[in-house]
């Protein structure tokens, strides 16, 4: 698609900074015309879940404008949902306007009032990523429905981005800060590992919707995707931190208080940097950057209306993630690579054109099928017009091995005692003292033959799908080397019957056993009572993920057992959940990429020596023009009000004496926070900043609405971790 911009809207928020609006068309390269907004022309809202462990955070964009007598529109809401794209702009510190948010209309949600020009319209435009569910993952020569030990070639990243985010057509790259490694020292990022093909299907083999394989991929990070500054970003639930926070826990400088290091860092550096991996359209890694993304109330962000309130979630007694591994099973006990008939270069031989392989009509699950329209008049005629194999492999001595065969015969069937049927042959290949030899499996007796074997399935219903199965045995003795061929020969007909094309789909061998479906992993603790769960398909089985504190310590803990132990820490004690209105006092706009530091506190000072009992607090932060008598001062072990007297050059007289050591914090704040505490750790302010789990922003009036939590990735807290599996 090529689009070009059709309209456009300048315009100033209330602070006088640069906004613009356009709305571009698929193969529009006429006039750029004008748009008329409203007082309220366009506002942006991320949707996330009440469970801040939810994968995708979804964005609308509302545009609010009016029709007039010389102003007028195309009707959006006749035409495909792809056809108009949306682009909001904001100007940057020098005056260049920057992508802030990209979507499409949405036609289905056009609204305008029935009057005479000029009168109001109202579109939506979506930014598609939770719209990916009627569209469907790309199957890939690497996706293979068949164990292999060796790592895929075609990386997790890959997957998830060429295969699926990249479906919502925006052309956005991909910013990722997860603070995740799959080893130890220098660390393997697990993003740019194989991903298997199996999370692609569910266990009936139907090709997974993108934003199921989005949201199953990103549960197994423990991360979340959303749009911002005309990027997508997918970033940890838990760890979204500093780069030199990390870099200090990874080296060890950092290994206990880890929430103390954190709030002294903000305390004193008043920014939070995150590393980004970047990843264009296509998955692949393009460099790596740091990122500012840090905002404070009060100094970035003045709170509106009077509505901040804050709510506390309980803590976590149990911690339950349980991973469906029925698909994986399904690839772990196929032997042959292509069952469903869906890699673009297919692993079936096709013998001299009698089958073709491609999107028909009928089929069971993906979106192709094989078909022939051609038959022999004989059931003792073999004509191989399909084959494929296991390639060589060591059999263990009475394997049992099953073959599923699922057909649909488009046609009339005669009313003979055979009136069609199909001919399949299986045969196996090894060696005998370097001597090849090649045996057949007989169906009806259980047994192998050095001759060929034809066997024989009668069909008796004519346009629907059916199936048959086939019971096989390897040979008695081990047999080391060896491949099992499938050949499926052209159909019998008989006279009388008659069909247009014989469809054949789902053709599975593989092992007949039966495996655990599920993988239970629990994280225990033996106080408080809340719960949670969540279940997911991960992108493939037994892989580690490694935070920085395990790296100093070489610690290689399973994914599992890391997101477990995340989502315990951050539940270890009520969860700090804020909702309310802000007024943003910088210039870039405010996003989800963002964090906020919900902070009171007039100033923050460290001491310079140590005092007990004084009413003198001694610290080289003094400011004598600017901190005032009066103001109270937290921190440390305080727990009643306590208040500057006088400022002085290098200290404060204070009205009640306290106990404090060389290189303490304390805070210096308007208002009494041991009355009306902001947190119990830290009266004036939080530990540390929150993240954003959902954000209205109203771009003409400059303010956001917010829901933000506090995480809390202090040092582990202790709990019993276990996994079960069940069938």
């Amino acid at each position: 698609m090529a689009y070009g911009i059709k309209y456009r809207l300048e315009f100033s928020d209330v602070l006088g900074n640069g906004k613009k609006i356009e709305i571009l068309k698929d193969n529009y390269s006429g006039a750029v015309l004008p748009l008329v907004g409203t007082a309220d022309p366009v506002s942006i809202k991320w949707d996330g879940d009440d469970d801040f462990y939810s994968p995708i955070i979804g964005s609308t964009c509302t545009l609010n404008l009016f029709v007039t007598n010389t102003v007028q529109y195309e009707n959006f809401y006749a035409f495909d949902e792809q056809e108009f794209q949306v682009k909001i702009y904001y100007k940057d510190a020098s005056n260049n306007f920057e992508l802030y948010w990209a979507g499409f209309i949405v036609t289905d949600s056009y609204k305008q009032a029935l009057a005479a020009p000029p009168y109001q319209i109202s579109l939506q435009a979506h930014d598609g990523i939770g719209l990916l569910s009627t569209k469907f993952m790309e199957i890939r020569n690497t996706d293979l429905l068949k164990f292999t030990s060796s790592e895929p070639s075609r990386s997790i990243a890959k997957n998830l981005i060429e295969d699926a985010i990249s479906k919502t057509n925006l052309d956005l790259n991909v910013y990722i800060s997860l603070n995740l490694k799959s080893s130890v020292f220098p660390g393997v990022v697990e993003f740019e590992n194989g991903g298997n093909g199996f999370p692609k299907y569910d266990d009936e083999l139907q090709i997974i919707d993108c934003k199921t394989f989005i949201e199953n991929t990103l549960r197994g990070f423990n991360a979340r995707i959303f749009q911002a500054q005309g990027r997508w970003y997918i970033i940890s639930n838990s760890e979204y931190i500093d780069n030199d926070f990390y870099d200090d826990q990874f080296d060890g400088t950092i290994t206990t208080n880890i929430r103390d290091a954190e709030t002294k860092m903000l305390q004193q550096n008043k920014s939070e940097s995150p590393e980004f991996r970047i990843y264009n359209t296509s998955g692949t890694y393009v460099n790596s950057t740091n990122e500012d993304i840090f905002l404070e109330t009060k100094t970035d962000l003045t709170p509106l209306g009077n509505d901040l309130v804050v709510e506390y979630l309980p803590p976590a007694r149990i911690v339950k993630n349980t991973e469906n591994f029925s698909a994986y099973n399904l690839q772990l006990n196929s032997l042959i690579s292509d069952p469903t008939f869906e890699l673009p270069t297919s692993a079936w031989s096709i013998t001299s054109g009698r089958a073709s392989i491609g999107e028909y009509p009928y089929l069971i699950s993906g979106k192709q099928s094989a078909r022939t329209n051609l038959s022999v008049g004989s059931t003792s005629t073999f004509s191989q017009m399909l084959s494929t194999g296991t390639g060589e492999r060591d059999w263990a001595a009475n394997t049992k091995i099953k073959l599923d065969f699922n057909y649909y015969l488009n046609g009339t069937l005669s009313t003979s005692a055979l009136p069609f049927a199909i001919l399949y042959q299986v045969s196996i290949s090894y060696e005998v003292n370097t001597i090849p030899q090649t045996n057949y499996f007989n169906v009806e007796t259980q047994g192998w033959e050095s001759a060929p074997v034809t066997n024989v399935e009668t069909i008796e219903d004519a346009n629907e799908f059916s199936s048959f199965s086939a019971n096989i045995v390897s040979f008695a003795t081990y047999r080391p080397d060896a491949s099992i061929r499938v050949r499926i020969g052209l159909p019998y007909k008989a006279s009388g019957t008659s069909f247009s094309y014989f469809y054949m789909d789902d053709v599975t061998f593989g092992f007949e056993r039966t495996l655990a479906d599920n993988l239970i992993s629990t994280r225990e603790r033996t106080v408080n009572s809340n719960k949670l769960e969540s279940e997911y398909v991960p992108h493939k089985k037994n892989y580690n993920l490694i935070r920085a504190r395990d790296s100093a310590i070489s610690a290689t803990p399973t994914a599992q057992d890391t997101i477990t132990q995340q989502k315990m820490n951050d539940y270890r004690s009520h969860v700090s959940r804020y909702e309310g209105t802000f007024y943003n006092n910088n210039l870039t706009p405010v996003s989800p990429k963002n964090k906020i530091w919900v902070n009171f506190s007039k100033k923050f000072v460290t001491t310079s020596s140590s005092g007990t009992s004084t009413i003198t607090l001694n610290t080289n932060d003094v400011n004598t023009s600017t901190d005032k008598i009066g103001w109270y001062v937290t921190g440390g072990s305080i727990t009643t009000p306590v208040k500057i007297t006088s400022v002085n050059a290098s200290s404060y007289t204070l009205d009640t004496a306290i106990t404090y050591s060389s290189g303490d914090v304390f805070a210096l704040s308007e208002f009494n926070a041991v009355k009306l505490p902001v947190s119990n750790e830290y009266p004036t302010h939080e530990p540390v900043s929150c993240m954003i789990d959902s954000m209205e922003y109203n771009v003409k009036a400059n303010t956001v609405s917010v829901v933000m939590h506090v995480p809390n990735q202090d040092n582990d807290v202790s709990s019993t971790f276990k996994e079960t599996t069940k069938k």
